[in-house]
């Protein structure tokens, strides 16, 4: 850390962090089906990420399609589990090809995923 000292604040801060996320690797551990374990992780992720969606979107070789299992969402939303799209048209499916995260710095301006820009922009 250098010459500079750990403010209380930081430590206290980066203690909430790992508290929660050792809840999460708990969450994980004790729960084995998905819904039941995405219920739990969306209540304790939101103490570490402001977020709207909580989703697990896999892909399908046999349809060649990413579909979304199951999903967690604090606002009212279209989307549906058991909702697919093709590889090429999902943001689940360019981070499993990809293998990279996907970020979106403004949905206006996203061009690549013609079919879930508008539901998701229509949820603000």
């Amino acid at each position: 850390m250098g010459d500079r000292p750990i403010s209380c604040e930081t430590t206290e801060s980066l203690g909430l962090q790992c508290q929660a996320l050792l809840e999460v690797s708990e969450s994980i551990a004790a729960h084995r089906g998905l819904a039941g374990l995405f219920h739990d992780l969306a209540q304790r992720l939101h103490r570490l990420v402001s977020f709207q969606f909580l989703s697990l979107v896999l892909y399908d070789p046999a349809r060649k399609v990413m579909r979304l299992h199951v999903l967690e969402s604090s606002v009212p939303t279209t989307i549906q589990p058991g909702n697919e799209l093709p590889v090429a048209e999902s943001p689940g499916g360019w981070a499993w090809e990809t293998q990279q995260p996907l970020v979106v710095n403004d949905l206006n301006e996203e061009t690549r995923f013609p079919q879930i820009v508008p539901v998701l922009a229509s949820t603000g």
